[in-house]
């Protein structure tokens, strides 16, 4: 399993400003490995990759990408940056972050990271639901946070769990209760030696 090595948990507020995005790294170029893309991300601004680690499981890597501009000139700017990192190697696809909220996803990596994303049927609403989860006096079992986003998929959702069972158990429960789910897709880090690599950065107020 690998590390979680955030970049950004513990001391700063989160940045909801801005444009954000999630990337999602599939594979590399024959010249790299995941790791090493990672350890690139991890060099940059803290302000631009708030996340960055390899994973087990659908994808290889995973970054949360932040730039300050927003609208138009903050989508121009993400795509900027995603160049530069496919110029590094990574291979990805990417969701701009929408709605950006509190108890979103890849705000904080507790212990087993899960990371879900959810393609939902355009007829269903996906907004109003994500709003009764959070909302809910009890949060469900295992969860960590849910984003909305644009392109491929409609939702990320990051889960934990005291195992590798328990994990998938939880992801199941939350994905039952969302209106129109086509199809997911879910992978793995571990978070517990996040505190000890990167001790600056932000967590969710």
């Amino acid at each position: 399993m690998p590390d979680d090595e955030t970049k950004g948990e513990g001391e700063r507020p989160f940045d909801r400003s801005g444009t954000h995005a999630f990337l999602f790294i599939d594979h590399v170029s024959e010249t790299t490995t995941p790791e090493e893309v990672v350890g690139r991300l991890r060099e940059r601004d803290e302000s631009q990759v708030l996340y960055a680690s390899t994973f087990v499981g659908d994808f290889q890597a995973f970054a949360h990408l932040r730039v300050d501009e927003v609208g138009l000139e903050g989508i121009g700017k993400l795509q900027d940056l995603i160049e530069e990192i496919v110029g590094i190697g990574a291979r990805c696809r990417y969701g701009v972050e929408t709605k950006i909220q509190p108890l979103g996803a890849k705000r904080k990596s507790p212990g087993l990271i899960v990371l879900t994303r959810i393609e939902i049927s355009p007829d269903a609403n996906i907004a109003e639901a994500r709003d009764a989860l959070i909302e809910r006096a009890e949060l469900p079992r295992g969860f960590v946070g849910i984003s909305l986003m644009s392109g491929e998929w409609t939702v990320l959702l990051q889960t934990t769990g005291e195992t590798i069972d328990e994990a998938h158990d939880n992801v199941r429960a939350i994905v039952a209760e969302l209106p129109g789910v086509v199809r997911t897709s879910t992978a793995f880090a571990s978070g517990d030696r996040t505190s000890m690599r990167h001790p600056r950065g932000a967590t969710e107020s």
